[in-house]
């Protein structure tokens, strides 16, 4: 298994510097490139697919979890959803249904009039998207937060209390990752909607 974080010559650690992160890439993905006296396609691609790899918290850290704890990572295990997931995924599940359903309802709607009387409907659903997405935002800004906490206790070699809450911290940046993706794909889905009420009248 290739290790990102030598490829970039990074140390390995749960929490990441992006301008180092980035700068690490550039520095190493330009002596690397084919162009380049001395580079190499299958080194370049490497160095893209460690920068990929360690851009996003959760690939990050399931990544670390891979390397320092090989045995316990391959033990597939459920980590439950704390509170704070629980509630917003509650109010999330229902927010994408009530977006499909509206989709459905401009979909059928036989003429500009019946489009335009979405419309109320159409933007206060926006606007629950929108705050969804702040929510959402809020709490990968304050899980990437806990990263530094997880290092220390790596560094001081509190190795079963580090591997619980890194991998508590890879599970719920998987969750708010796909709803991040869902809640941008249904601000999409209602622009369209409303791109098409426009294009009816």
């Amino acid at each position: 298994m290739m290790d990102a974080f030598a490829k970039l010559g990074l140390e390995r650690r749960a929490a990441l510097d992006a301008e180092a992160l980035k700068a690490a890439w550039i520095e190493r993905g330009r002596a690397a490139h084919p162009d380049h006296a001395g580079g190499e396609h299958q080194e370049s691609a490497e160095i893209n697919a460690a920068y990929e790899l360690l851009s996003e918290p959760n690939t990050r850290l399931k990544h670390l979890l891979e390397i320092d704890y090989p045995q316990e990572s391959k033990a597939w295990a459920t980590v439950p959803m704390d509170e704070e997931l629980m509630t917003l995924f509650m109010k999330l599940g229902p927010l994408l249904q009530k977006v499909e359903a509206l989709a459905k309802k401009c979909d059928t709607a036989a003429s500009a009039l019946a489009k335009a009387l979405l419309a109320n409907e159409q933007m206060a659903l926006q606007e629950e998207v929108e705050e969804q997405l702040r929510q959402l935002e809020g709490m990968s800004e304050k899980l990437e937060g806990s990263l530094e906490e997880i290092d220390a206790l790596r560094a001081n070699g509190d190795r079963d209390r580090a591997f619980e809450r890194m991998r508590r911290a890879q599970a719920a940046f998987a969750y708010l990752s796909k709803w991040q993706r869902q809640a941008r794909e249904a601000r999409m889905e209602l622009g369209e909607a409303r791109v098409a009420r426009g294009a009816g009248r």
